[in-house]
């Protein structure tokens, strides 16, 4: 390209008025019969003075670029681009358009490898005659290629055409960029739109979700993530092909109908056999776009036998849970008894086990029991274990920090369970009777006992009876007031009168309306009262009852008075007790107060019970069920699935329902608990079908998800043609080592050292083919070793993901503003000009000499004829012949 530019171009409007000033004169003065020849040739000259003239003026220049620059177009045919080969074609048919002046372009195309399709210089030819493997897309290795191609003394330029997403890892495509910064090599992108438009019809299998090492007789599911651009009819089939077997087996087809987007289709797979199992389940639709995602491939292994490890306190549990599992596990059973009974409690001891079942035992007698629920915590939680306890743990009434740990994990809580608002207002006889024989003395202490049973969230009220009934302490927290209540009980002088139901009436009036779940008075007297009391004390115990307000009596001493407050509390619902001397305080209150509060166990009771979840998998086969004898009491955690509840007669005039069988979700695994006993004679009433199906229902239930018998986690992260994997432990142990073997799909091995680095150990792989990759890690510390086998499976290369979301951002992540990115192809390939060598010709002194001939020339035309203008010319003609 030739550049033509002036130094002065306004004097170019000079021309106007001189050729106005020429043209206008010659025609008015000469007619239209004298405009001769000679006449029109004087005109023309006239007119080439000025043109010329002017030109000089403006200061004509025309500059010729030196500089040779060579362009590079790089377009991406991969299979991702397959769709619009044309649009290719055309960007670059209007970056041809566009070259810089001395320029030469050649079209190099790229897929997983690169070739060159149009040499530089040479006729463009379309992105379609090039030959690449289409299976990938490498943008660094295309780049780097270019980069090569190019020679020295000339400015280096590539286009860079494509969606901007690499699915080969040819390496980074940021350092590519960076490399061609280095070179000086100049780069621009244009960005091409691979995503799918509105119309097409594409399906594919985008993704399966199914348990990679499951149980035998487990069910096991594949769910398949179906992505489509339209309503469609699909095909499934499944395959299968066990190990030592040379071909797949069809072994179900399903029709689906899917719908635009995302879809979730279901096999059921067969786990009636223990072995590993290669998997391909395929997709058929009518007028699908893309043929090389309609397929997907995964390995799946069944084992055999669980591995359970039963802690009990008896040995009936050990027969009873074996008879259950039967063939079908391993167990290895504990028995404490006493102190310090060992048994496993380290992760790396735990986790060798499917399913941790405790028995009727009290965790307390374990050694190193925090590291056992620690434990037991981590396998379930991250390794996907089941934690089952069935019976009395011996939980209720305990606050011991294990059995708060332990609790946590639990669907349900032991022992004071029932955390709702309860009020208890202690109603204490002052007399003068009372100061005899320190009764007073005595049922203080009886009171002071009875708050130490109460926790701090329980409402107390105080109301001390003698001639007159007076409130104490108004109903409160007892946590707020527990030190000041203590000191008006202690600090409590003998008064004169005894009207118990005055006193029993004022406790009702103040507590009848109170919302609380449970509402109980403690009368505390020798049983001495007026025979003429202003209120019938009897009838106070009804209303109470009447009202779901419990009494109960505690006599202090008087025996002989003992009918009087018994039948008190037989008509308010409560217990009696009786402390025949001062030393039965402590053991009298704790024994007995205690257990009517919370109830911790409930036994020789016949209990209906309920099944609350028809449809849970724990009652399959199972439609009713008989009474139970004895039961730990215990509450819902609001987390939990209670499926079977037992109805709990709290005082007659309250019943809830409790749990027998919960479960929740720890992490990734889960806990359940059973309230009765597997042994024994609480479910005597059961016959022994209901208890095999209900017991294997619930082993069965909470068998874990995957089977993992190593104490760390594994992951893998493919990206194009490598991956990375990793595995992090749930201890590190500084001289531990990790070890890694990997076969590949053609049967190659390669075995290496994993790295450590903070919490993890990681190997890079290489994993280019399609198909499945076995990788067994060997992690290794002391006397220790654990191994785990895993299969991973590349079913398609990224290339074939149809709805792969495109984005410009991908250019702009690699590019990092070193070119510039256009989007419609109208590239300005212009040169900068401190890049150019450049020739400039000045045509004023030119223009001026040819200026001054045309002037000579139309003088001789003046002063000449026509006709002696040309015979001159032919006079020359001839002598010219002759010699």
């Amino acid at each position: 390209m030739r550049n033509i530019s002036f130094d002065n171009p306004y004097w170019l409007l000079l021309a106007i008025p001189l050729l106005a000033a020429l043209i206008i004169p010659y025609i008015i003065s000469v007619s239209k019969d004298n405009r001769t020849k000679g006449w029109i040739a004087s005109l023309v000259l006239h007119i080439a003075m000025i043109v010329c003239i002017v030109l000089s003026a403006a200061g004509l220049v025309h500059t010729t670029v030196i500089t040779r620059t060579k362009i590079y177009v790089v377009a991406d045919v991969s299979y991702s681009s397959n769709r619009n080969l044309d649009q290719i074609d055309t960007y670059i048919k209007q970056i041809e358009k566009n070259l810089p002046s001395r320029s030469m372009m050649g079209v190099v195309c790229f897929g997983k490898d690169a070739q060159i399709v149009t040499s530089a210089g040479t006729e463009v030819k379309s992105v379609k005659e090039a030959t690449v493997d289409k299976s990938a897309t490498n943008i660094a290795g295309a780049l780097d290629y270019t980069a090569s191609l190019f020679g020295e003394g000339e400015i280096k330029r590539i286009i860079l055409i494509t969606d901007g997403f690499s699915t080969s890892s040819g390496g980074s495509t940021t350092a590519a960029v960076e490399r061609l910064a280095a070179k000086g090599i100049k780069l621009d992108a244009v960005y091409l739109d691979n995503n799918l438009r509105e119309g097409e019809k594409e399906i594919q299998i985008s993704d399966v979700e199914y348990t990679k090492s499951t149980y035998l007789n487990h069910e096991s599911t594949l769910n398949m993530l179906i992505e489509s651009s339209v309503e469609n009819d699909v095909v499934l089939d499944l395959y299968r092909k066990g190990e030592g077997e040379s071909d797949y087996t069809k072994i179900d087809t399903t029709v689906y109908k899917a719908d635009v987007g995302m879809n979730i289709a279901t096999f059921n797979l067969p786990t009636d056999t223990s072995g590993v199992f290669d998997y391909r389940v395929e997709l058929s639709a009518k007028n699908d776009l893309s043929p090389y995602n309609n397929s997907y491939n995964f390995t799946q292994s069944v084992v055999g036998k669980r591995n359970v490890l039963l802690i009990t306190g008896k040995q009936a549990d050990i027969t009873a849970i074996g008879e259950l599992f039967g063939d079908s596990a391993t167990i290895d059973d504990y028995i404490v008894r006493g102190q310090n009974s060992r048994v496993p409690y380290t992760i790396e001891d735990i986790v060798k086990y499917d399913e941790i079942i405790l028995s009727n035992v009290d965790v307390r007698n374990i050694a190193n029991i925090g590291a056992f629920i620690d434990s037991v915590d981590l396998a379930v939680s991250q390794y996907g274990k089941s934690l089952i306890t069935l019976g009395n743990l011996e939980m209720q009434n305990h606050d011991d920090e294990v059995f708060v740990r332990l609790e946590e994990l639990l669907p349900v809580s032991f022992g004071n369970a029932y955390k709702d608002k309860k009020l208890y207002t202690i109603v204490l006889d002052i007399s003068r009777s009372m100061n005899d024989t320190s009764q007073l003395i005595v049922a203080k202490d009886a009171a002071l006992k009875l708050l130490s049973v109460l926790e701090d969230e329980d409402y107390v009220a105080f109301v001390t009876l003698a001639g007159e009934a007076k409130i104490e302490q108004i109903p409160a927290r007892l946590g707020d007031v527990r030190e000041s209540l203590v000191t008006k009980i202690r600090g409590a002088e003998p008064c004169q009168g005894t009207f118990i139901g005055d006193a029993l009436n004022m406790a009702y009036k103040h507590m009848k309306d109170l919302p609380f779940e449970e509402k109980q008075v403690m009368l505390i007297s020798d049983g001495l009262t007026f025979t003429y009391e202003p209120e019938d004390a009897a009838q106070v115990a009804q209303k109470m009852r009447d009202s779901g307000i419990t009494l109960s009596a505690i006599n202090v001493i008087r025996e002989d008075d003992e009918g009087y407050l018994k039948n008190l509390a037989t008509i308010g619902g409560g217990k009696y007790y009786f402390i025949e001397r001062e030393e039965m305080v402590s053991e009298l209150i704790f024994a007995d107060v205690a257990t009517d509060l919370t109830d911790a166990e409930v036994d020789d009771v016949e209990s209906k019970v309920n099944i609350v979840t028809y449809r849970d998998d724990t009652m399959e086969g199972i439609l009713n069920i008989p009474y139970i004898y004895g039961y730990v009491n215990s509450k819902q955690k609001l987390d939990a699935t209670t499926v079977l509840t037992v109805d709990y007669q709290k005082n007659s005039t309250t019943t809830h329902e409790v749990p027998l069988y919960s479960y929740r979700e720890h992490g990734n695994g889960r806990v359940a608990t059973f309230t009765s006993s597997i042994s024994g004679d609480w479910l005597k009433g059961w016959g022994s079908n209901l208890k095999t199906q209900l017991f294997n229902n619930i082993l069965t239930t909470n068998t874990p998800t995957e089977h993992i018998n190593y104490p760390f986690n594994i992951f893998i992260d493919t990206t194009g043609e490598y991956s990375a994997i990793e595995i992090i432990p749930s201890s590190i142990n500084p001289k531990a080592t990790a070890n890694i073997k990997i076969t590949r799909p053609d049967g190659s091995v390669e075995e290496g050292n994993m790295k450590f680095d903070l919490n993890r150990y990681y190997f890079d792989a290489k994993t280019q083919d399609m198909g499945r990759y076995h990788i067994e890690i060997t992690y290794t510390y002391l006397n220790h070793s654990f191994r785990s086998d895993t299969y991973f499976t590349k079913s398609y290369s990224d290339e074939y993901d149809s709805f792969l979301a495109y984005n410009i951002v991908n250019l702009h992540d690699f590019m990092r503003g070193v070119g510039r990115i256009f989007v419609d192809g109208n590239i300005n390939l212009e040169n900068n000009k401190d890049e150019i060598d450049t020739y400039d010709l000045n045509f004023r002194i030119p223009l001026l000499i040819a200026a001054a001939a045309f002037f000579v020339a139309d003088v001789v035309i003046r002063k000449f004829k026509w006709k002696d203008i040309k015979g001159l010319f032919a006079r020359k003609s001839k002598e010219v012949a002759n010699k």
